[in-house]
């Protein structure tokens, strides 16, 4: 019977090659700002609608960059400006909000 590779040395492997993908995949999301999907936008979007819809569309959070870039380059909605507040809103917000009609 010939030599093989030992078992702890495959684990070794397989371990140090999970935690690069781990590393590569963390550098590509964080690092390099890659734009967000349009679900995701659109489950931010709606999200950041109800907290707008709880304060009457009168000041509230602001949308925060990705989010008013995400929502600029999908719907072409908003200024794109990050400090964008709730206020005035309703109209961009009704697509994401069931209607209470």
């Amino acid at each position: 019977m010939g030599k093989g590779i030992a078992v702890p040395t495959i684990l070794k492997l397989v371990i140090g090659v999970i935690v690069i993908v781990i590393v590569v995949f963390l550098i590509y999301r964080y690092v390099l700002k890659s734009p967000i999907g349009e679900q995701e936008c659109r489950a931010r979007m709606t999200a950041w609608c109800a907290s707008c819809q709880l304060v009457d569309f009168a000041g509230g959070v602001q949308m925060g960059e990705e989010l008013a870039t995400c929502a600029k380059d999908h719907w072409d909605i908003g200024s794109g400006n990050a400090d964008q507040d709730c206020g005035g809103q309703e109209n961009n917000c009704a697509g994401f909000l069931p209607s209470t009609g």
